[in-house]
């Protein structure tokens, strides 16, 4: 009897040896739901993903932001909204520039050397990311609104432009000067996005004044001057560097210019230290030779290492930021003062609120397509000989701006 027990008892250490040896090899731990609780479901995640402790701080993450304003960040900032590209265009109406294209050559008087004769040249940018071909035509009207041509539009881009053909003035360039209409259609949905007018006018270039038909023409820009823009460049990561786009008249150099930005009364940040004035864009007619006075500078200023919005935490730990004024929790208004050698030639302003530029509600009213604030500028000083009267007529190309009043 006692032999009979010794085996059973050897057995039964095999047994277990064998269990836990086969354990070993499949861990695998079942579990047996108590009485009421439900069975947990398996989550693909823990085979592959350690758990993730929720209390751990955030990490920065790659700047995607959308349209949405975020939430306010660990310093109480309100960050400022993004309008990001989409797969429908955006028309910048502030972008549009209608100038001459000339040729000294006119198709009635083939026989007739330096006879000057013009057509127009147009060009706009958009904001754009899709991938279809965006397609627009232009259409021209004479001073009387007779039809007078139409073209197709090129894209480059997100820039549009008038068609490049070798013939395209022949059977419709003029030699005359006047108002003429135009209207800008997106020939995906027949929207017209552009419709509006353009003074052109004829003028002699100096040292031609012997040629009888030689000419110049040019489109009338002095509506610019009064007309500015604030917005937001989102280059950098974690800021926007809020900046303020006017034009100027007569060639001033932009190492001249001085933009100095007050709040409350008192200066924050001068171009001069921590800033820059930029020139992003002249027009002028073909032959403006050393005439100033037909030449138009459009300019950006900006204080980037001075002033900037916060977008994200990541910011503060930035060194080179350790000096800038965060103005998303600066409500109010923003006075820029720009000086040309130590005078003063221009002043506007922009408003900060709720932690963003404010809509002062100039480009809805007026339905100008654009992703900017529209601004008045208060056109100082002698510096300068323009028309102070054209923006009430000719702004937007024959599109008078409602609320908008020059200080």
């Amino acid at each position: 009897m006692r032999k009979i027990s010794f085996l059973a008892l050897a057995s039964f250490m095999v047994a277990v040896v064998s269990l836990q040896t086969a354990s070993a090899q499949f861990p695998v731990k079942i579990r047996i739901p108590r009485p009421g609780q439900t069975k947990p479901q398996p989550n693909p995640a823990d085979t592959t993903q350690p758990a993730t402790d929720s209390t751990q701080p955030a990490q920065p993450q790659p700047d995607d932001r959308s349209t949405a304003k975020p939430a306010a960040g660990g310093g109480g900032e309100k960050y400022p909204k993004r309008t990001l590209p989409t797969d429908s265009p955006l028309f910048l109406a502030e972008t549009l520039d209608i100038s001459c294209e000339t040729q000294d050559y006119y198709w009635k008087a083939p026989k007739v050397s330096n006879y000057t004769s013009w057509i127009p040249l147009l060009r706009f940018n958009v904001v754009y990311e899709g991938s279809s071909r965006l397609r627009y035509k232009a259409e021209y009207f004479m001073p009387d609104g007779s039809p007078w041509y139409s073209e197709s539009l090129d894209q480059r881009g997100v820039l549009i432009v008038s068609e490049d053909v070798s013939d395209k003035l022949n059977g419709k360039a003029l030699v005359t000067g006047g108002t003429f209409g135009v209207k800008i259609t997106n020939m995906r949905d027949n929207a017209v996005v552009f419709q509006g007018k353009f003074k052109v006018v004829k003028y002699k270039p100096t040292g031609n004044e012997g040629d009888k038909y030689f000419f110049d023409f040019y489109v009338d820009q002095d509506w610019n001057l009064p007309v500015g823009y604030a917005a937001l460049d989102w280059s950098e990561r974690s800021v926007a560097r809020p900046n303020v786009r006017m034009w100027f008249k007569g060639r001033l150099k932009p190492e001249d210019l001085e933009a100095r930005l007050y709040y409350n009364g008192q200066q924050i940040a001068t171009t001069d230290d921590g800033g820059s004035i930029v020139h992003l864009e002249s027009r002028y007619p073909k032959r403006v030779g050393n005439d100033a006075a037909l030449q138009w500078d459009l300019y950006e200023t900006n204080w980037s290492r001075k002033v900037l919005f916060i977008t994200d935490e990541h910011a503060r730990q930035i060194t080179e930021f350790s000096d800038t004024r965060w103005i998303n929790s600066s409500p109010g208004d923003y006075t820029v003062k720009v000086f040309y050698k130590g005078e003063q030639v221009r002043e506007t302003k922009f408003t900060v609120a709720d932690g963003d530029l404010a809509d002062n509600g100039i480009a809805k009213q007026n339905h100008i397509s654009t992703d900017k604030e529209v601004v008045p500028v208060k056109v100082m000083g002698n510096v300068e000989k323009w028309n102070a009267l054209a923006w009430k007529t000719d702004a937007f190309y024959g599109n008078p701006l409602t609320g908008f009043s020059v200080p």
